[in-house]
């Protein structure tokens, strides 16, 4: 069960992908979209499987589904998925967050947008969301300690930076 369905921000509208991938139609008007989003310059910094290359679409969206809670991000108001965001299902209270955006939309402020929304609408249960950035990748770095996020030393390690955020009732410790 994923943490929410749903949250808008200002920009954007981010909803969880199920009721869309299990519409046939729906998921065929995704497809289409994955292929223009996950260009090589956007998934350069992500685990391989990201690359759609030789993948059968159908295939990689349910690979996707199986592993993570995915999130289709929007400006609000359109249908045009610009980004997608993976949630991992809570592990020793840990919930793993992933994102990326579309390179047309890349220094506007939405990945900042993106994470303070999801700070201010995942349930306050002290749940610690944990983002990895490669150490090759700055700018995402500055984004989550923008959004509020710590660097955790002990899982990171020589190619990858780890940042939490625990979330409660008296908000982000």
């Amino acid at each position: 069960m994923p943490p929410f369905q749903q949250f808008e921000t200002q920009r954007l509208s981010v909803a969880h992908w199920a009721e869309i991938i299990a519409v046939p139609e729906a998921r065929r008007r995704l497809a289409t979209q994955l292929p223009d989003l996950l260009t090589p310059d956007v998934i350069a910094h992500l685990p391989p499987f990201f690359d759609l290359t030789g993948q059968n679409i159908d295939q990689w969206i349910d690979a996707r589904a199986a592993e993570s809670d995915i999130y289709l991000i929007r400006e609000t108001g359109t249908e045009a998925v610009f980004g997608l965001m993976f949630l991992t299902p809570p592990f020793n209270n840990d919930i793993h967050l992933g994102y990326l955006l579309g390179r047309s939309t890349w220094g506007q402020g939405y990945a900042s947008e993106l994470l303070a929304g999801l700070v201010s609408h995942v349930p306050k249960t002290g749940f610690r969301l944990l983002g990895g950035v490669g150490r090759e990748n700055p700018a995402s770095a500055h984004v989550l300690r923008k959004t509020g996020f710590h660097v955790v030393p002990e899982l990171s390690d020589a190619e990858t930076e780890m940042f939490g955020i625990t979330l409660n009732e008296k908000g982000p410790i």
